[in-house]
């Protein structure tokens, strides 16, 4: 059984479905695009779900970053910088990022999560909606 957690993720159609079960001892609250119909849609449906849902983006889509940057939030963005790679590297960079993805989550000045290979940067957007 997973443990208590008021972050709710919503993962992008460039991740892969079984991230959602790999990461649920941190956060059973994770949704996958695919699961919602949601696979084929643009962006500004997905980006429409997340706020409706009150759901942080996971994304390699850097049009979700400029979305964020430019609009603020909700919702907030966890944007992935880091190419094709295996699943087990995104999921240990999300592991080893999960006490910024609470914060970013907990920060109401915060809209943007950027994380890289070598980084992880927490971007706070004061113009939040």
């Amino acid at each position: 059984m997973g443990r208590e957690c008021a972050v709710k993720l919503l993962l992008d159609q460039n991740l892969a479905p079984s991230l959602k079960r790999r990461l649920a001892d941190l956060c059973p609250d994770i949704s996958h695009v695919e699961q919602l119909n949601l696979a084929a849609s643009s962006d500004e449906t997905i980006w429409a779900m997340a706020l409706q849902e009150s759901s942080t983006i996971v994304t390699k889509d850097d049009d979700f970053r400029i979305k964020s940057i430019l609009l603020g939030h909700p919702p907030k963005v966890i944007y992935l910088k880091i190419g094709n790679c295996p699943l087990s590297q995104v999921e240990h960079l999300l592991r080893h990022a999960w006490r910024l993805i609470e914060q970013l989550h907990n920060d109401p000045s915060a809209s943007l999560l950027l994380i890289t290979h070598e980084s992880v940067f927490l971007l706070v957007h004061v113009k939040a909606r």
